[in-house]
């Protein structure tokens, strides 16, 4: 039996946020304070590098589920309009922690 016929696709979309960081520390913020379920987004887990362990030492990633693109769409809505994620995002850009973010999004196979 061919593998792919038993695979099945979960309707949801996780979506894969990274960044290089300057500063570790200030990361976490977005974790704390339910600041992403209160927007609407289901915490995956959040991770951030070990250092001396690979090359990716200043690369954080957070995975964050969502049940449709709609809800990613609505949920990046509601961070403009949360007044701790206003906050924290102010705060990364005055330290310049976060030198730049990239957004990947998958669908999850079982």
């Amino acid at each position: 039996m061919n593998t792919h016929s038993r695979r099945r696709f979960i309707i949801g979309l996780t979506a894969l946020v990274a960044w290089p960081l300057k500063m570790f520390g200030k990361a976490h913020k977005w974790m704390e304070g339910d600041i992403i379920r209160r927007c609407g987004g289901k915490p995956v887990g959040y991770f951030l590098p070990k250092k001396g362990l690979g090359d990716s030492d200043n690369i954080a990633l957070a995975l964050i589920g969502f049940k449709s693109l709609a809800d990613y769409e609505n949920y990046r809505g509601k961070l403009m309009d949360d007044s701790d994620a206003r906050a924290n995002l102010a705060e990364a850009e005055k330290s310049r922690c976060i030198l730049s973010e990239e957004r990947s999004y998958f669908y999850r196979i079982e």
